[in-house]
Order: C-alpha cells, then structure tokens, then sequence
C-alpha cells in the first residue's frame, strides 16, 4: 500500500490584484489533516505498471507516490475544516446559536432573479455549456437514493430517515410553491465513506468520477463500463447510425420509457457519464466528442495500419484528454477568471510550461465543487436557440422542458442547428441569482419526489450538508483582508445587498460560502470575485500540476512529442464542431459573442477539414 504524505503547511503565492493591494490564492495546501484520514484508514492496495503510457480509467497510478490520489471513489479535499453544530453531519447553526435562513428564503429575499438585462455582451452559450461539461469530467458527489422516493412524504413521522433530514423547508406564502400547498422541496444527503464501508469523522464525500481533467465522462471512470462502449474493433466507440448517415451514442437498455427520472422517453444515451441526457447541449457535446474520438480512431488506423484496436482506441482517448485541457485552459479558465490573472496564477499554456509535482493532491476540492464552481449556474440561459448555417434563428425550447429527454437532437439537423445557435446568442448574464426555470421548476417533467427542484437552494444547502466553511474563513484561508464587521465587505458586494444580509444572517461570519460568492462583484477582466476565483484557480492548478499525463509535461512514458503538443494546442471546439457536423463556419473565438462592437473572424469548415492533420502520431512500428 502506498505511503501518503500530508502536510499541513500552507504555501502561499502574493500577486498583484485588480481589486486589493495584495491577494492569495491557496496552491499546495494539504490540510486540513483529515484530508489523509481516509487513505490511512480504508485505501485499498494498488499495484501500478509505472510504464504504461496510458492513463488507468478510475486515475489510480497517476501519482506513483501516492497511488490513489485524485482516484475514483476517494474523498474531495478540503481546503478548510469540515463546520457542522454537533451530533451526525448537524446543520451548521448561527454564531448566534439560531438556525441559518433558510435556503429558499435566502433565494427569494437575496438571490431573485431582479435585473432586465440578462445576457451577457461579451459570451455565448458554448461558455456556459463547456463549462458543465468540464464539471461532469472531474465532479460527481451523489445523494443517497435509498429509502423512501418523496423524502417531503416523511416529514411527519417520528423517526425519519437520516437522508430525508434536510429537506428544504417552503413557507406558506411562498410565490411559487405556496398556491400548490408545498411545503418543502425533496433533498437528500450526499453519500459519504460510510456508504462504502468506510467510517470516519468528519465525514469524507467520495467523488465518483476521476478527479483529473481526462474526458472520464466520455470514456467512463470504471474499467468495465468503459469496455462496454467499445466495439473492440479499430479502437471505435460503440454508437447508432441513423439512416441519414449521423452518428449518436448508443442507446442505453431498458425496460421501459424511464430515463433518468423521466418517463416517456425515446431516446436515452449511453456515455461515459450518466448524465449525458441532462439536457440538449450536454447530450450535443457527449454525440460530438464520441464522433471525434471515431474520426480519430479510423484515422489513426489508417495511418498506422499496424496499430492493434486497443493501441488505437487509447491512442485516441488521449487525444481526446489533451484537447479537453487545452481548450479549458487556453479558452475556458481565461474567460471566467480574466487573462491576467491566469497567467498570473500559473495557468497559462503558454506563459508557463507544466512541471509535475508528486506532492501536490489533485484532488478536487469541497469548496471548489459544492461552492465555487457551483456559481456558474448563474449564467445558465432559460432557453436553447437554432439557427440554421445562415446564421437565421429557427427556434427556441426551455432547457427545463427536455432535461433527460434528447429525443429531438436526432432529427433532421437539429444538432448542427443547436451548435450554431449555442454561437450566435448570448448566455446569461452573471449575476447573483440563477434563472427563472432552474430556480424553481427543475426537473419539472421528472416523477414525484424529484420534479420542480430549486437549484439555487439546493445548492445552498449542499454546501451546509457537507460541511462547508462560512464565506468569511474562505477569504481568509484566500488570504483577502480580514473581514470582522459586514461593512467590511462594502468593497466587494453592493450596499443593497449588504443591507439584506445584515437582515438574514446573525453575523457576517454566518454568510454561506456560495451565498458570498455569489455576491461578490466581479474583478476587472473577469466573470467572478475574488473569493471563487481564489478557489477556482487551486482547483485548477491542482488539475494541471498534479496531473503526471498532463498534455505538455516531459519525461513521462506518454508523453506527447513537440510535434504534437504543436498540434493540439492550436485546436479549438470550432475546429471540432467542423469535423464532426456539417456546420459551414465556426468563430476563430469560439466562446466569444459576435456583435457589432466585437466581430469575430470565421473559419471556413471546409478548410478546417483540410487542414486537420494529424501526421505527428506516424510511426514505423507498435508502440505497445
């Protein structure tokens, strides 16, 4: 079994702000201690073949110190100590000793949707969606399914279940909820380690996908679901193949019409990640990267007929990695957190050639998962738009209204039209709320127990369930100026709103993490403040430094050539969406709106083609 090393030192970088004189950003922080609790006591022994080349599915062996390290099914770290009121995972209470707000009454009092203007100036909809997409690759954190399917059915009775104990409580006068008589929304509790045999306290919450940025979600991070979409012939994916000629993921098998949650549903894809149907643009981006990864596969077999099926299928799935990297580092994290800033943090592929560090966890973060990341909800649209390949809007739906039904993406060329009007039209704003639709009819088709959700208070108080820090001991462990009063924060959130927390909360030390977050003004050249940035930007330098398969770090047994590297950094999801749809041009910008004040050039898809190359992968022999 392998040895762990934790620290609990804090190694800290000091940088020029937009907002402050000086500001922090937590990089190789290891504490609290409890972050090595769980590899101490229940880690599994892992024997590693230190010269593959290939990546391990579940990302065990990524770090040949600590073997399991940003693994599946191993707990998130924490950048602070877990903060509960006592007892099993007891609600954090007030400094004051009362119960926080309540998360719905946080919602309608501080985090409505208010403002008129709604989509952003500078961002289309491809932002948001990379976004989530990302999210599904290194994130997943399920509730506990078991017991009763309504968890608002057992309020009532004397002893209720432990998972049902937290549901989010709905006043009478509530102004969507009220008229139907609710008075709660279903939550339940995020399995820990406990739900896998593995006791300890505070509680560890398991990721369940792969915590490294590695298209898990494509390819799976279980071994045996991953073979599963295989064909085991030329290294393609399993897919459909429509009489039209288009390719889709393949259908997964059922009983019935249940997708889910949902009931009376066509079509429900298979993927690495189960979410794949969540909704159209999710489902869009699962179809695209399965198409690539085949595109790739029969060019690699052609180029190098000598190559057998799993050489070319893992040949292939790295690429697809790399490129996932590239385009989150080069294009995502530049967008959301500001060029400047990115450079300066290290997270530039350009300014900064990654070097691995064996001793820095790459694990993603409580804070990072359940806090900061979570912000970007807020500039989720209420609708997808289709435009045809002029550019001319043809439609709208309510992404609400198709979650895990994908039914229509199959028709016609709905998923060319979807990926052109993902360019055209802005996304939401950012704002502190979320949208009208996902704020209180999500899930609004799903059966009872899990229909007409509120993300944003569900979101709040998943933060609280797990145990999240207040607002206020992030920005200090961020290093940002001491907060000891609310008007402390007079520089970074409105006075209007100041004036409202001072109304809900004991103390500012009582602020939820997500609730400062989502508060905070945006600094210049960025979407957020400097709470989620300083969370954001740990989370991604873990993913980049403490990843060994990382697409540009020397010396490994897989590493890329020059030649390659060269490759694959100048690719964009313009370029992707051109070789795998039969869209005609694509932005050289792609997360950028195209306007009269910003006009962006475009590509030609059919040049695009010619000129997608991948002759540096050549070789005269197997590489096995």
């Amino acid at each position: 079994m392998a040895r762990f090393l934790i620290t609990n030192l804090f190694f800290l970088m000091v940088f020029l702000s937009y907002v402050y004189t000086q500001k922090t950003v937590i990089y190789d922080i290891q504490s609290p201690q409890s972050n090595g609790d769980y590899y101490k006591k229940c880690a599994v022994s892992v024997l590693c073949d230190t010269k593959s080349k290939y990546r391990t599915f579940n990302g065990s062996c990524n770090n040949l110190k600590n073997v399991l390290w940003g693994s599946s099914k191993t707990p998130h770290i924490r950048l602070s100590d877990a903060v509960y009121s006592g007892g099993e995972r007891e609600l954090r209470k007030q400094s004051n000793g009362t119960p926080l707000p309540g998360p719905r009454e946080l919602q309608l009092d501080l985090l409505t949707e208010l403002s008129t203007n709604l989509y952003d100036n500078y961002y289309n909809v491809h932002l948001m969606q990379w976004g989530q997409f990302l999210a599904h690759d290194i994130h997943f954190m399920p509730p506990d399914a078991s017991g009763p399917p309504d968890c608002c059915t057992v309020q009532n009775q004397t002893n209720i279940p432990y998972q049902c104990r937290t549901v989010i409580k709905l006043s009478k006068n509530d102004p969507v909820f009220g008229k139907r008589g609710r008075t709660c929304l279903p939550f339940r509790r995020a399995l820990t380690s406990s739900n896998f045999n593995c006791t300890q306290l505070p509680n560890s919450f398991l990721v369940q996908t792969s915590h490294y940025i590695d298209a898990s979600h494509v390819y799976s991070s279980d071994k045996n679901v991953a073979e599963s979409l295989r064909t085991m012939k030329n290294g393609q994916l399993r897919s459909e193949l429509l009489p039209n000629g288009q390719q889709f993921c393949p259908q997964r098998k059922r009983d019935s019409s249940f997708c889910n949650g949902r009931d009376n549903v066509n079509s429900c894809f298979e993927a690495g990640d189960f979410r794949v149907n969540q909704n159209f643009g999710i489902a869009s981006y699962h179809v695209i990267f399965l198409r690539l990864h085949n595109i790739l596969a029969s060019y690699f077999q052609k180029l190098n007929s000598h190559w057998s099926d799993e050489i070319v299928y893992q040949e292939a799935r790295k690429v697809i990695g790399a490129i996932i990297q590239i385009i989150t580092y080069k294009d995502f994290i530049p967008s959301i957190l500001g060029k400047q800033f990115s450079e300066q943090m290290g997270l530039s592929i350009y300014k900064n050639k990654t070097v691995y560090n064996e001793k820095l966890m790459s694990s993603t973060g409580l804070e990072f998962g359940v806090g900061a990341f979570r912000s970007l909800h807020a500039i989720i649209p209420t609708e997808f738009k289709f435009a045809n390949n002029n550019h001319t809007y043809i439609t709208a739906i309510n992404i609400t209204d198709w979650m895990n039904k994908p039914d229509s993406i199959l028709y016609n060329s709905n998923i060319d039209h979807l990926m052109i009007g993902m360019s055209d039209f802005a996304s939401r704003r950012i704002q502190p709320s979320y949208n009208n639709l996902i704020s209180n009819y999500m899930n609004h088709y799903d059966r009872s127990g899990s229909s007409d959700m509120s993300l944003i208070s569900s979101d709040i108080q998943r933060g609280r369930d797990v145990g999240l820090p207040p607002y206020t001991v992030i920005r200090k462990h961020c290093g940002l100026p001491d907060v000891k009063t609310f008007e402390n924060l007079n520089d970074v959130i409105a006075l209007n709103m100041l004036a409202k927390l001072k109304k809900l909360y004991a103390s500012v030390h009582d602020i939820d993490l997500i609730v400062g977050i989502l508060l905070e003004n945006p600094a210049k050249d960025s979407m957020l403040g400097p709470t989620a940035r300083c969370i954001i930007a740990d989370g991604f330098y873990r993913y980049r430094y403490g990843d060994r398969f990382f697409f540009d770090v020397e010396g490994q047994p897989g590493s890329f050539t020059l030649e390659q590297i060269e490759i694959l950094q100048n690719i964009n999801i313009g370029h992707i969406l051109c070789l795998t749809t039969n869209i005609k041009e694509v932005s050289t910008q792609f997360f950028r709106l195209s306007s009269e004040k910003n006009s962006i050039e475009r590509l030609q898809c059919k040049d695009v083609r010619k000129m997608m190359k991948f002759v540096a992968w050549k070789t005269n022999s197997s590489i096995d």
